[in-house]
């Protein structure tokens, strides 16, 4: 309707993921590596999660344009399926032709594709969708087949792609064995205002824009109103246009956006919120005139009406039936303060240093009062070889942490990791940067500043020695939590 009057070949705002349009901010770029990474190294179970609309879908499309034939991709969009159907889609994906009727047939049957596909040289990737959805009977399935190797090399990398509640649910209890197993994690955060701009432009150009049609005003008001989201970006623009092309604009400036955002029913954002809020004195509930906002004018006001009442009425101020007890009551309600409003009990930081969004009590991560004691140099928490599980002495020195950081959050700390020297180099440094990693993200879901500990893995290096092989064993599969 509107493409001929703005000079456009196609729609450049479509919810569609036409890969024409394909755009990729540095998060997105930086997102797309790690999953490029995930593939090549054979990772095994890898996350990526993000708010909805701000483009996983689209990334891992972009993903699997850009992989070879050596890799042999199938992938579920919808997982909230029974076992049984959710095994079948998956053999049918891969192209397994066989008639599954029951959890057996389906290993075996998966077996020997994984086990031809390793032997051609090739690698399996198991993508799934809106993995939020997925049962806890299927998660766990999902975990026994990431186990799946031969000489040493998995032989399926799974990745698993959901909102950020997911993140949540692998942080239940009943899910820890496969949270352990995820060794690459990458959250995705919303576009920054000049990213919005850039997005707006790259698909206007793409769409045979010859000259810019969003005002800047234009394009500062849709990434305020979308958040930084690339679907509410798309929704807002597309309908900017229309509006603009009734309106007959040749360009669209700010106020026909805040009018599609108003027909969309998008709520103002919070910034916005506020800001409103401070030039009109209301905040949700009642607000009193100017000058009797404050006790003691009001004070005034209603002294000057009990005197001028009394005056006409002809009594004196001890018979006046506005009496000063009578005053003081009242005042005693008008001055009453606002009972506090409730403090939000959680929220959502995200971690630079990993990528990571961690959901937080808030009740538990408000920073203390910094008591100016002194903290200890470090606090030593132990793995078996083979495990990553905490074990009771672990958590409770990983509360005592979290409590020391809460407390002096000016306080920085260093999470670092180590294991033995068994087996390969590479793959031990990562483990220890996993656990180092694992360990920072128990402190911050007790609420302690993402930004406040740093992760080091550093495998068998600077080994700690014991008085006896026990001793050493135990002491080359932990984590320090030195504090700077």
């Amino acid at each position: 309707m509107y493409l001929e009057y703005y000079k456009l070949n196609t729609k450049p705002f479509q919810i569609t993921t036409d890969p024409r349009f394909l755009w990729l901010g540095e998060n997105h770029k930086e997102a797309l590596a790690v999953l490029k990474y995930g593939i090549m190294d054979n990772k095994g179970l890898v996350l990526l999660t993000g708010d909805v609309g701000i483009g996983k879908t689209t990334l891992i499309n972009a993903l699997v344009e850009g992989l070879g034939d050596d890799v042999v991709v199938a992938s579920v969009s919808d997982p909230n399926l029974d076992l049984i159907d959710f095994l079948t889609f998956t053999a049918k994906s891969f192209g397994i032709e066989k008639d599954i009727t029951s959890k057996g047939e389906f290993l075996f049957h998966f077996n020997e594709f994984l086990k031809q596909t390793f032997q051609q040289n090739k690698k399996a990737l198991l993508i799934i969708d809106e993995s939020q959805k997925l049962r806890h009977d299927t998660l766990e399935e999902i975990r026994l087949l990431s186990n799946i190797e031969q000489s040493g090399t998995k032989l399926i990398n799974i990745f698993l792609v959901g909102q950020n509640e997911f993140n949540d649910m692998l942080w239940e209890d009943r899910n820890r064995a496969l949270r352990q197993r995820i060794t690459v994690r990458y959250g995705i955060h919303p576009l920054s205002r000049s990213d919005t701009s850039n997005y707006i432009n790259h698909r206007l150009k793409i769409a045979g824009a010859q000259k810019p049609i969003f005002t800047g005003d234009a394009i500062r008001e849709v990434a305020s109103f979308a958040e930084g989201l690339p679907r509410s970006i798309n929704v807002i623009c597309d309908h900017a246009l229309l509006t603009g092309y009734v309106k007959s604009a040749t360009r669209i400036d700010a106020k026909i956006v805040k009018e599609c955002a108003n027909d969309l029913k998008i709520p103002l954002p919070i910034a916005k919120k506020k800001n409103r809020t401070d030039k009109t004195g209301l905040s949700g509930r009642l607000s009193v005139p100017g000058m009797l906002k404050k006790p003691i004018y009001m004070f005034a006001a209603l002294m000057l009406v009990w005197f001028a009442v009394s005056f006409f009425i002809g009594k004196n101020i001890d018979s006046s039936p506005f009496s000063f007890n009578v005053l003081t009551r009242i005042m005693s309600v008008v001055t009453m303060e606002e009972p506090e409003k409730p403090a939000e009990r959680s929220r959502v930081v995200f971690e630079q240093d990993t990528g990571v969004f961690h959901t937080i009590d808030t009740s538990i991560a408000a920073p203390q009062k910094d008591t100016g004691e002194k903290n200890p140099e470090k606090i030593i928490i132990y793995f078996a070889p083979d495990s990553n599980d905490f074990t009771s002495e672990a958590i409770a020195s990983l509360d005592r942490a979290a409590l020391m950081l809460k407390q002096h959050p000016n306080q920085q700390a260093s999470s670092i990791g180590y294991t033995d020297d068994s087996g390969v180099y590479s793959y031990n440094k990562e483990h220890s940067r996993f656990r180092a990693n694992f360990v920072k993200n128990y402190l911050v879901g007790k609420g302690v500043n993402p930004g406040q500990v740093k992760c080091i893995g550093m495998g068998p290096d600077n080994p700690a020695d014991g008085s006896n092989a026990s001793e050493k064993l135990k002491s080359r599969h932990r984590v320090e939590i030195v504090f700077d």
